[in-house]
Protein backbone atom coordinates (compact mmCIF):
# COMPACT_ATOMS: atom_id res chain seq x y z
CA UNK A 1 0.00 0.00 0.00
CA UNK A 2 1.29 3.16 -0.25
CA UNK A 3 4.03 4.52 2.41
CA UNK A 4 4.67 1.12 2.86
CA UNK A 5 7.98 -0.60 2.72
CA UNK A 6 8.24 -2.59 -0.74
CA UNK A 7 8.39 -6.46 0.19
CA UNK A 8 11.52 -7.78 -0.35
CA UNK A 9 10.16 -10.04 -3.43
CA UNK A 10 9.97 -6.52 -5.25
CA UNK A 11 13.17 -6.57 -5.87
CA UNK A 12 14.82 -3.99 -7.75
CA UNK A 13 12.50 -1.19 -5.86
CA UNK A 14 13.27 -0.14 -2.59
CA UNK A 15 12.10 1.95 -0.37
CA UNK A 16 8.60 3.01 0.25
CA UNK A 17 5.54 2.76 -2.39
CA UNK A 18 4.98 6.08 -3.99
CA UNK A 19 1.78 7.86 -3.20
CA UNK A 20 -1.36 5.96 -4.91
CA UNK A 21 0.76 3.18 -6.02
CA UNK A 22 0.74 -0.50 -4.93
CA UNK A 23 2.73 -3.36 -5.10
CA UNK A 24 0.98 -6.21 -7.15
CA UNK A 25 2.70 -10.03 -6.77
CA UNK A 26 1.28 -13.30 -8.31
CA UNK A 27 1.23 -16.12 -6.07
CA UNK A 28 3.09 -17.94 -8.72
CA UNK A 29 6.61 -16.44 -9.03
CA UNK A 30 7.60 -18.68 -11.73
CA UNK A 31 4.98 -17.22 -14.38
CA UNK A 32 3.36 -14.55 -12.58
CA UNK A 33 3.75 -10.74 -14.59
CA UNK A 34 3.39 -8.61 -11.57
CA UNK A 35 5.55 -5.33 -10.19
CA UNK A 36 8.69 -7.27 -10.21
CA UNK A 37 8.65 -6.85 -14.10
CA UNK A 38 6.12 -3.88 -14.23
CA UNK A 39 6.45 -1.61 -11.24
CA UNK A 40 4.46 0.01 -9.64
CA UNK A 41 0.62 0.06 -10.23
CA UNK A 42 -2.16 2.65 -9.95
CA UNK A 43 -3.88 2.22 -6.82
CA UNK A 44 -7.26 3.38 -9.18
CA UNK A 45 -6.76 0.85 -11.87
CA UNK A 46 -6.98 -2.09 -8.74
CA UNK A 47 -10.57 -3.90 -8.67
CA UNK A 48 -10.71 -6.57 -6.07
CA UNK A 49 -12.55 -8.40 -3.07
CA UNK A 50 -10.78 -8.97 0.12
CA UNK A 51 -11.29 -12.36 1.32
CA UNK A 52 -9.06 -12.59 3.92
CA UNK A 53 -6.69 -10.52 5.30
CA UNK A 54 -3.07 -11.92 6.49
CA UNK A 55 -1.58 -10.94 9.96
CA UNK A 56 1.41 -8.46 9.16
CA UNK A 57 4.54 -10.43 11.04
CA UNK A 58 6.00 -9.39 14.35
CA UNK A 59 8.41 -7.01 14.07
CA UNK A 60 7.54 -5.96 10.36
CA UNK A 61 8.14 -2.26 9.66
CA UNK A 62 4.71 -0.14 9.87
CA UNK A 63 6.31 3.04 8.32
Amino acid sequence: MPGEPVPPLAEGHEGRVPPGRVVLLGDNTAASVDSRQLGFFPLGDVLGVVTRSLPRPEGADRG
